[in-house]
């Protein structure tokens, strides 16, 4: 079993890192899905953590799938969306354009006795890389801290939305997305403060034609899909966190049923009251076996809306895909 904890420092209420002091629902949340990615089975909050309702859904989500490392007994599969700014990735982010660093296997980074090596070390480039993606909320307000050692990142003044030799995709369990940077864009820092989904997130660009984002679920779920027609016990519950950031908009839940591997639920349409807010629905005739356009088993539309030429890009955070299980709080 692996323990985690966090310490004094990060309290929602007076702890000394910028970082947190940001958002602590932002940090808690983003943090409890990097450990459940990292397979954490126990976590050792501070106590204004744990006695604030506020954040007991983060919480929730991690008494859930916490210690879940095998897809066959999970009791579901979530999702929190995200767009990986790493600045060694030198291929995405070419050092022509954003500038150079030391190497991921230049000899300064992974010398042996180099016991913290730091591989990232033009705090520009950092910056350059960020910049590039501000109009999706992305940005470094602690520029010196991103190219120290971890213990240094982890004490920053501030977010900081360019890392080196970060996680490089989504954070999540049993579930993926395909082609994400085909098919949609990242987002940083999104909505209210007091909610805990806008660290990260992914979206459209319904300008681009990057207007549907497919999903694949881990065939070991559930006691193995695809589900046969015939299977009792299939109804499964699927919540959706997505943004209400402009009106007249619209997105809709396209999944692959017994029947129809393209089955569709009405369109949730969009009123701009720049609030994060739940879709949640049951399923009663999933099929899943990746029927659905890229092999998907589901998938999010956002090119439906009315009126519009090209219609308002919707943002989602997270996805979860569960049987419905009761998990209660361990509060010692």
């Amino acid at each position: 079993r692996t323990r985690g904890e966090l310490a004094l420092e990060p309290s929602p209420t007076h702890g000394m890192y910028g970082n947190w002091a940001e958002s602590p629902w932002w940090s808690l949340h983003a943090n409890a899905f990097w450990a459940i990615v990292y397979g954490l089975d126990i976590w050792n909050l501070y106590a204004e953590f744990i006695v604030n309702a506020s954040f007991a859904p983060t919480m929730e989500i991690f008494n859930r799938y916490a210690g879940q490392k095998n897809a066959s007994t999970s009791p579901g599969a979530i999702i929190l969306l995200r767009d990986s700014l790493d600045s060694s990735d030198f291929e995405r982010f070419p050092a022509s354009i954003y500038g150079d660093d030391i190497r991921v296997d230049d000899p300064k980074c992974s010398a042996p006795e180099a016991s913290h090596p730091v591989c990232c070390q033009n705090s520009t480039r950092l910056k350059n890389i960020a910049a590039a993606f501000a109009t999706q909320g992305a940005r470094q307000d602690d520029p010196s801290a991103a190219i120290g050692p971890s213990i240094k990142q982890k004490k920053a003044a501030g977010l900081n939305d360019v890392g080196c030799q970060i996680w490089p995709s989504n954070y999540g369990l049993f579930i993926k997305q395909i082609k994400p940077h085909q098919s949609s864009v990242g987002y940083w820092r999104v909505g209210p403060k007091n909610q805990p989904y806008g660290r990260f997130a992914r979206g459209s660009n319904n300008s681009a034609g990057l207007s549907t984002l497919h999903f694949d679920l881990d065939d070991a779920l559930f006691g193995g899909l695809p589900f046969s027609s015939q299977e009792p016990n299939t109804r499964l519950n699927i919540t959706i966190i997505w943004y209400d950031v402009y009106p007249n908009g619209g997105w809709q839940l396209v999944y692959d049923a017994h029947a129809n591997p393209n089955a569709s639920f009405p369109i949730v349409k969009t009123t701009g009251t720049k609030i994060w807010k739940s879709f949640s629905t049951q399923i009663d005739d999933a099929h899943f076996g990746n029927r659905g356009i890229l092999n998907s088993d589901f998938s999010l539309h956002t090119g439906v809306c009315e009126s519009a030429t090209i219609c308002p890009d919707i943002i989602f955070s997270q996805i979860e895909v569960k049987k419905n299980v009761k998990i209660n709080l361990f509060i010692p």
